[in-house]
């Protein structure tokens, strides 16, 4: 899945470049989804060792990944800098674009993963604390709702 995602984004912003600014386009583009295809398969394979470890993947670990990759892309621009230095601003910008795009597919991605689990937890926790009449008062006036035990509505 990340493999096409990967192509399939790198395509259609390659062709844009080629087709419609072609005076954009430079030689080192393939560079940019190739290394963020590699990010995403270390990041997985990271993300997996910890799950397989802890038994489960936070939030701070994730963005302990996000942090790593942060400064990996500024590393990967520093070096196009030093090195090749051709149209470094658009170099830059696409650069920049890529991880714009998939910053926010790996963000829906965790939501999802996230709210998988908080389902999961609260499947499992649910028979366990709601039990008894009194359980559910308590958690209704936490809430801020009144429940009348003559009437039996909530108000």
């Amino acid at each position: 899945m990340i493999t096409f995602i990967n192509v399939a984004i790198g395509v259609s912003l390659g062709g844009l470049l080629y087709t419609i600014w072609p005076e954009h386009y430079f030689s080192w583009y393939p560079s940019i989804p190739f290394f963020y295809w590699v990010m995403a398969m270390a990041m997985t394979f990271f993300l997996d060792r910890v799950k397989r470890k802890n038994g489960d993947v936070t939030v701070t670990m994730y963005m302990l990944v996000r942090l790593c990759k942060f400064t990996l892309a500024f590393v990967f621009l520093w070096m196009y800098a030093a090195f090749v230095g051709q149209q470094l601003k658009t170099f830059g910008f696409t650069l920049m674009l890529f991880y714009f795009i998939y910053l926010g597919l790996e963000t829906y991605i965790l939501y999802l993963f996230e709210k998988k689990r908080m389902k999961r937890i609260s499947l499992t926790w649910l028979p366990v604390v709601f039990h008894r009449r009194y359980d559910w008062l308590k958690v209704m006036q936490t809430c801020g709702l009144r429940y009348s035990l003559r009437i039996k509505r909530i108000y």
